[in-house]
């Protein structure tokens, strides 16, 4: 009898073994397939958040791209803007102390350059038609200058009134006066 129980406990043992071994190897395997799918969702996040900051990076870069969109299009005059960029060259004529008639202004393509082309007529002493052209010049537009005519009279120059807008007639100096023919190219119809 003390055979038997031996190879009771024996077969029993056996069992026991064999279920832990088969109960460690599906623990095994369930927890490698929970750390598969872990794995699985930890990438699927890292996608989802490179994919979150590539979304920011683009709306970034579609900001900045319309800030210098905003910039590059308020270098451009267009037809509802001409009347802004007359009054920008009299402000200028004001600011450097001569006077200015535009006498033409037109679209077109006269040189074969499409753009606005403009006549103006200036008058005051030296110095200011020369700072007058300077300023001209260096308008945040691009233009050609085409033709500048200097020509002189003597008597008396003319100084504008900055408060009065007028011209008023100077002793001594003789009065200058100059035809600019110039293509605004920056011009776009719209």
């Amino acid at each position: 009898m003390k055979k038997n129980n031996h190879i009771i406990v024996l077969g029993i043992l056996f069992l026991v073994m064999l279920s832990s071994i088969g109960g460690y190897i599906y623990l095994y395997t369930r927890i490698q397939n929970k750390f598969t799918s872990m794995e699985s969702i930890v990438t699927e996040i890292a996608n989802e958040k490179k994919s979150q900051e590539n979304i920011l990076g683009l709306r970034r870069s579609i900001v900045l791209t319309e800030q210098k969109n905003e910039i590059l299009n308020s270098h451009f005059v267009t037809e509802d803007k001409v009347v802004d960029f007359i009054e920008s060259i009299e402000t200028l004529g004001r600011d450097s102390k001569v006077n200015v008639e535009i006498t033409s202004i037109q679209p077109g393509d006269q040189i074969g350059k499409q753009g606005l082309y403009a006549t103006l007529d200036i008058s005051g002493d030296f110095n200011s038609l020369n700072t007058f052209i300077l300023l001209l010049e260096n308008m945040p537009h691009q233009m050609l200058l085409n033709r500048v005519t200097l020509t002189t009279e003597k008597g008396g120059s003319q100084t504008l009134d900055p408060k009065t807008g007028k011209v008023i007639p100077s002793n001594g100096l003789p009065v200058w006066r100059a035809s600019v023919d110039l293509v605004l190219t920056s011009y776009r119809k719209e």
